[in-house]
């Protein structure tokens, strides 16, 4: 959300891959702003332990091209059932309306979370037909979005190319890349590619994006890793010129086809406090990637602070990222999990055992995150086959 050097990030983070500068389960990866460099305060690795409750399958969202499943959370008060969050999202769905947020991605229930997927293209031995079934099931089993994980100096499939591939084998699936590091490319080349995507999804497409924070995968691409926070900072607006039909100072016309929505809703991880600028000025979200559900709440609370103070006034969309691996498969899950996250050293241990690998694992990692009050989960997966897709459906769906 891999390899021949061991190397790997959070993923979703701003910084290298999982949303919130967080390496899965561990601590905080540095992210770089505008220019500025530092790293956000570490958080401790913990377990999450949260009890598990009475779940049921919601109603689907009113867009046909995002299937909106949701897992809502009752409490239950003597014989009585009672719905939490009551209208927390409201303002919500107006805002996603106005920004161009598919509505399937916002939280139109009380006390619910969308559940989405990764698609695992990071994941060693995957197989391009098992990534397209990998999706077409995905879809049929009702999850919300495929997302990917990523970075460059690692073998694992593209997120772009990984996600055209699965819009070409789905209709209604949401799209998500959590995290892509955006300053790894060139501004006009990202501007086609995503466009691109968008356009061949029918307007699926949403773009985590982050800064990284692995060195290797800059000198691959030539890019100065130090200077990723400014660099990143001026592709924002050259992307978003060329998504509404706009030239700019790179050139007269925009680079990529018309995206439907007239630009491409966006999540910034990494840094709460940098990611809440971005958020702020360019109507985006938040992604927390890899942390545990005690640590993501620190960050989310960092986030949504900072976003006030700096003038938001939306209640920007939240997505959070968590591990798993079924069907005792766990000597192939921590494999996996250790080879990816090798680069953060004694770590990547604390990394390979919190993933979700029981059905009562998987049901508290939803329960806790729901109580962030997000708007999104994505399960990540640590075995590169497809019944995967079923036996987390099987207990989330």
């Amino acid at each position: 959300m891999v390899h021949a050097a061991p190397a790997a990030g959070p993923e979703g983070s701003g910084e290298g891959e999982t949303c919130a500068g967080t390496v899965d389960g561990a601590e905080p990866a540095p992210e770089l702003g505008a220019g500025d460099e530092g790293p956000f305060e570490e958080q401790a690795v913990r377990t999450i332990t949260a009890a598990a409750a009475t779940t049921s399958r919601a109603p689907p969202g009113r867009v046909p091209h995002v299937a909106a499943h949701r897992v809502a959370i009752t409490t239950i008060v003597g014989d009585t059932p009672v719905r939490s969050r009551a209208g927390h999202l409201g303002s919500a769905s107006e805002a996603g309306s106005r920004v161009g947020w598919p509505q399937g991605f916002l939280a139109l229930q009380e006390g619910t979370v969308d559940i989405a997927i990764g698609i695992g293209n990071t994941l060693l031995d995957m197989e391009g037909p098992t990534l397209l079934e990998w999706a077409r099931r995905a879809e049929a089993r009702g999850f919300s979005s495929l997302a990917t994980i990523g970075r460059v100096a690692w073998p694992g499939f593209d997120e772009l190319a990984a996600l055209a591939a699965a819009a070409a084998v789905t209709s209604r699936i949401g799209l998500l890349t959590d995290v892509l590091l955006a300053p790894t490319y060139d501004a006009a080349r990202l501007a086609k590619l995503t466009a691109s995507v968008d356009a061949l999804s029918a307007g699926r497409l949403t773009l985590g994006l982050g800064v990284g924070a692995r060195p290797d995968d800059f000198p691959a691409v030539g890019r100065d890793f130090h200077a990723r926070g400014r660099i990143f900072d001026e592709q924002l607006g050259r992307l978003h010129e060329s998504w509404a039909g706009q030239g700019s100072a790179l050139g007269p016309t925009p680079f990529g086809p018309a995206t439907l929505r007239g630009r491409i809703p966006v999540l910034f991880g990494g840094d709460p406090v940098r990611a809440a600028r971005r958020a702020a000025r360019w109507e985006g979200g938040y992604t927390v990637g890899g942390a545990p559900a005690e640590a993501a709440e620190g960050m989310l609370a960092a986030f949504k602070g900072a976003f006030r103070q700096v003038g938001g006034t939306r209640t920007p969309r939240t997505v959070c990222l968590a591990y798993f691996g079924l069907d005792e498969r766990d000597e192939e899950s921590r494999r996996q999990l250790l080879a990816y996250y090798g680069y953060v050293g004694d770590r990547a241990q604390a990394i390979a055992t919190g993933a979700a690998r029981t059905a009562e694992q998987v049901r508290d990692r939803v329960e806790a995150y729901r109580r962030l009050e997000i708007d999104e989960l994505v399960f990540v997966p640590s075995v590169p086959e497809v019944d995967q897709v079923d036996l987390l459906a099987d207990l989330v769906l």
